[in-house]
């Protein structure tokens, strides 16, 4: 393939590559040290000589052993690294720019939120606990405010002390989308309602510092798309009219 994108972290080296088709695959390398699959060899850095390999080889899962026999009547044992997924969930509603600070993951589980430490999995925050399942959690683009939804509240929690800023936000209706502006502390949610058979969307703004709504919502037509500008200062909408379908 073509590499297209090609990075460093420490001894890792990852890149992404462009298959015909329009396919695409992003892979990694460990350079050191040299094993098979990336493994460590137990007790040395023994390797599987040339022409070795292809008679017969299994997995301990759970131990994390691979067990491999080649033809030179050798029999070699590695150890497997860990896995570098973290087994965390993330709320249904998801935010169309997604934004990581190479340190915090937010996981959600039901009613509960918990920041995490992307390296070690370990709790950075104290179970936030909703009393409604949580929809929506992301911390916002600069990492000074954790915006939560649950159920027709939102919520915005300062990150520092864990604490509700200001106070939860009660909508009319569940929010159906969101966004975030890059640059500003501002979140934009919508809700839906009717008139007659027309349906319609209000646009609600949060300021994210104030933990409170900013100004009175704004209603259009259904939407198609929304997009932010990064300070906040003006939304571009594609509407749809569910009457006559234009």
């Amino acid at each position: 393939s073509q590499a297209t994108l090609i990075r460093f972290a420490g001894d890792t080296l990852y890149g992404g590559g462009a298959y015909d088709g329009g396919n695409s695959e992003l892979a990694y390398a460990t350079l050191a040290p040299r094993a098979p699959f990336n493994n460590e060899a137990v007790r040395g850095a023994a390797r599987l000589r040339v022409d070795e390999w292809g008679i017969a080889f299994d997995v301990a899962a759970n131990a994390r052993r691979l067990v491999t026999a080649g033809s030179g009547n050798l029999i070699e044992l590695w150890q497997l690294p860990p896995s570098p997924l973290l087994a965390a969930r993330a709320a249904p509603l998801p935010a169309p720019t997604l934004t990581f600070d190479g340190t915090r993951i937010v996981a959600v589980d039901g009613n509960d939120v918990r920041i995490v430490d992307a390296v070690t999995g370990a709790d950075v925050s104290p179970p936030l606990h909703h009393p409604e399942p949580v929809r929506f959690a992301e911390i916002s683009p600069d990492g000074r405010a954790l915006a939560t939804i649950a159920g027709r509240t939102v919520r915005i929690i300062d990150p520092d002390n864990w604490q509700l800023r200001g106070t939860a936000i009660l909508l009319p209706q569940t929010p159906l989308r969101l966004a975030f502006a890059e640059a500003a502390p501002l979140l934009v949610v919508t809700t839906t309602d009717y008139e007659g058979d027309a349906l319609h969307e209000q646009i609600y703004r949060v300021d994210l510092a104030r933990g409170a709504l900013r100004g009175p919502p704004v209603q259009v037509n259904s939407l198609n798309d929304l997009e932010i500008d990064p300070q906040g200062r003006y939304a571009i909408v594609a509407t749809w009219d569910s009457v006559t379908h234009g």
